[in-house]
């Protein structure tokens, strides 16, 4: 097989089928588009793939052959072992091209079927003991049958794929886990783990909600971020989604969400529960934090699970007081540098920074304001901008604001020398 349009397919396989064009997928270009010879009139588009070694041809037909009949996993239709050929469905269009030109709004329309879609395939890998490793946003694609209307999102691509716990991880991509990435910069080998998957999954929704990768595959500061043990800043606008995504992004196996516990969330289920603000499990009775309910502020991606908490059992107290708040705003007015037509909705727009003192009856809380507006990068206040402290709220019997006029200017040294020695910022 040969990337030049001008060849034909020889032996048994050009007998059936013949090459309209060259797919340009894959890593070797080695994907071309078919008719089948003698039913050229109908039409019928097949996806033919050649290898460069044979072992790649022997893994995926494997695979797929162990997935034959699976929804949401590409279809094989023939086999040529003898010149290392696959026949497939023809799929549309890869999620990369997709979701490349569409915006926050339009991504989202489509979001939750194609991500029952991708559970789904990635369900039955499971099922099979199959660890994909390569799984990524060009390797989930849109197929379309026009006879029978049936239409999904499919996961291809498996010349790579491992049986779990046996097979050692052969690739490194840009949707890789940390733990694969570090083992093929020591050279040394590592076993196919699920886990692995779904750190990949992880990535492909930071796709979905951001429209852009994480890491390209280039950027050797991403890359070390990728694999050290600090969690990633995950700056996704949902704070459901961002709380699911770094659930998935744990560096660490153990700690990483699995694909059961993605299925009970309410980001997959689209069930929100009002009265609890979280969705708590009972594992040997012990109560377990799952994930946020309705969180409704977009700068909270730095936070972990206790802040969190935190910040929900704030919430209400929070939104009693808007209306209050933002009439204290405005009479600052140029005091706050005249930022108020940017926080009409100030439960949604500020960015607040959640510090809790350690060691008090009374737990405490302060919310700040950064001087410069620099709502993206909330973890770099407190290291180099000076804030605006606006208020300080405590809780008793239940959340209040203590009496206090005005509002207090803090540099980053006067802030640390009042409170550091008692300070636990989470």
């Amino acid at each position: 097989m040969h990337n030049n349009l001008r060849d034909k397919l020889e032996g048994k396989v050009g007998e059936r089928y013949k090459i309209i064009r060259n797919f340009r997928y894959g890593k070797d270009l080695n994907v071309y588009k078919a008719y089948e010879v003698d039913n050229d009139k109908s039409r019928v588009p097949y996806m033919i793939k050649s290898y460069k070694t044979r072992e790649a041809f022997e893994i995926e037909s494997q695979m797929l052959e162990m997935l034959k009949d699976v929804k949401n996993i590409m279809r094989m239709i023939d086999i040529y072992p003898q010149q290392s050929i696959i026949v497939c469905e023809c799929a549309l269009y890869d999620l990369e091209i997709f979701l490349g030109h569409q915006d926050y709004s339009q991504r989202h329309k489509e979001k939750d079927e194609i991500v029952k879609d991708i559970v789904s395939g990635l369900l039955e890998l499971q099922k099979h003991n199959i660890v994909h490793t390569e799984l990524s946003p060009k390797n989930i694609m849109y197929f379309k049958n026009k006879d029978d209307y049936d239409e999904r999102w499919k996961l291809i691509d498996f010349d790579s794929a491992c049986i779990v716990d046996k097979d050692d991880v052969k690739i490194i991509t840009n949707y890789s886990a940390p733990e694969i990435i570090r083992s093929h910069e020591n050279k040394t080998e590592i076993k196919a783990n699920f886990a692995m998957d779904m750190f990949s999954f992880g990535l492909v929704l930071y796709f979905l909600e951001t429209g852009h990768h994480y890491w390209d595959g280039e950027n050797e500061i991403t890359k070390e971020e990728m694999i050290s043990t600090k969690r990633l800043i995950i700056d996704v606008q949902d704070p459901t989604a961002c709380f699911i995504i770094k659930e998935l992004l744990s560096e660490t196996i153990l700690s990483r969400m699995s694909l059961q516990k993605f299925m009970q969330s309410t980001y997959y289920t689209g069930v929100a529960e009002n009265k609890n603000m979280y969705r708590i499990y009972n594992t040997n009775q012990t109560a377990v934090l799952a994930e946020p309910m309705n969180l409704d502020s977009n700068y909270i991606s730095g936070m972990r699970e206790e802040e969190y908490r935190l910040y929900r059992t704030f919430k209400p107290f929070f939104e009693n007081y808007h209306n209050e708040m933002k009439k204290n705003l405005e009479m600052m007015g140029s005091k706050i540098d005249d930022c108020t037509n940017d926080l009409k909705d100030l439960t949604k727009k500020i960015p607040q920074w959640l510090v809790k003192v350690n060691n008090e009856k009374v737990p405490r809380v302060f919310v700040m304001v950064p001087d410069d507006k620099d709502w993206k990068r909330p973890t770099t206040w407190m290291l180099s901008k000076p804030f605006r402290l606006l208020f300080v709220c405590e809780h008793k019997d239940q959340w209040h604001v203590p009496d206090q006029k005005g509002y207090k200017v803090l540099k980053i040294p006067q802030f640390i020398k009042k409170y550091g020695p008692w300070i636990n910022l989470w």
